[in-house]
């Protein structure tokens, strides 16, 4: 018993103050309701430290993500049924993505999940601004021809996912079957959510055993469920368009930030920090919304990164050091908000497992 007590007194010793701000709730009622760890390291997204160094830097890549990141994550976003005249893109999102395309120091690629036609009608009228489509399956550069990430790809596993999703749709109220070039997604953002999340884990789970012999790789995000490509991804689209920036002779890139608020960014905060360093001096890589991420920081909402681009373009080519009162602010509004407050939405709840 004397040396039970012993351990337990010197694992206790041991054992570190958890401070409340370092986790958060996931999941609904006594089944599936958790708290996750984040880190004592993972923090606010430091915006005169990030205006320092743009200020400081020549060379700049900036990796956006669209639904979530620069704009609401408004389910029917997702839904390629719907008319692209329903989701325009506010025009104080469009003139900041103008002012930074229009500085040559700058190269700027919005990545989404989305089909070519949704993406254009929103940000197509932004000269120089670089674009990937249905997770990098699709790309241009500034105003170039567009071109695919990977050629002569394998596309038998379509009918086979299909049967699944399509199984699954008719025991699921508000769910439906999207289409893709390079993918196919069983999207559930209209159906009830808790239903939709347990459903969804089982589709995630059905087609992992039925695709399991294919070139594919099964992925869940912002109330959807889709299986793609092993190697077409958004991590590996950052990686090519870094190495577009660099290449033909450009000298290496001196600032890069990436943004983004779904599980398939992660795969960009992921590859990023493989390929230039998690704690390499010129990446930034931040999450939208307190969860936990590969990304190094995060900000709260769609709007803190919209302050964040403006920021950007009003006072990036000022000296270095010169910090405007609103640098200060968004550094304030930026703090944590009380864990009672937190919780993560249920769309996101797949990817966090």
């Amino acid at each position: 018993l004397e040396e039970f007590a012993n351990r337990f007194v010197t694992d206790l010793k041991a054992t570190q103050t958890k401070r409340e701000e370092d986790f958060v709730s996931v999941g609904f009622g006594l089944s599936s309701f958790r708290m996750v760890g984040m880190g004592a390291g993972f923090k606010p997204l430091d915006v005169v430290e990030s205006l320092d160094k743009f200020q400081r830097s020549s060379h700049r890549a900036l990796l956006l993500d669209w639904g979530g990141t620069l704009t609401p994550a408004d389910a029917g976003l997702y839904d390629t049924r719907d008319s692209t005249d329903g989701h325009v893109v506010p025009q104080r999102v469009l003139n900041a993505l103008q002012t930074l395309c229009a500085d040559p120091k700058n190269h700027v690629m919005i990545l989404s999940g989305l089909g070519k036609e949704k993406v254009l009608a929103a940000f197509g009228s932004v000269p120089n601004l670089s674009l990937a489509v249905e997770h990098g399956f699709t790309y241009r550069v500034q105003g170039g021809q567009w071109q695919q990430l990977v050629h002569g790809v394998d596309t038998s596993w379509r009918s086979v996912a299909a049967s699944v999703m399509q199984r699954y749709c008719t025991v699921t109220h508000g769910a439906y079957v999207l289409s893709k070039g390079s993918s196919m997604a069983w999207n559930f953002a209209d159906s009830d959510p808790e239903f939709g999340v347990m459903q969804a884990k089982e589709v995630q789970f059905a087609l992992q055993h039925v695709l399991s012999a294919f070139p594919v790789v099964v992925r869940t995000g912002k109330g959807y469920v889709e299986a793609c490509l092993k190697d077409v991804n958004k991590g590996v689209m950052a990686e090519r368009f870094v190495d577009l920036c660099q290449g033909g002779g450009a000298r290496p890139l001196d600032f890069v930030l990436c943004i983004g608020d779904d599980s398939t960014d992660e795969l960009m905060f992921g590859h990023l920090h493989q390929k230039l360093g998690k704690h390499a001096r010129q990446l930034l890589t931040s999450t939208v919304g307190r969860k936990p991420s590969e990304a190094n920081s995060y900000l709260n909402d769609h709007g803190e990164v919209l302050e964040l681009l403006e920021l950007l373009c009003t006072h990036g080519n000022h000296p270095p050091g010169s910090q405007p009162a609103a640098a200060s602010s968004m550094r304030r509004m930026a703090a944590p908000v009380a864990s009672g407050g937190m919780s993560a939405s249920y769309q996101n709840l797949a990817a966090l497992g």
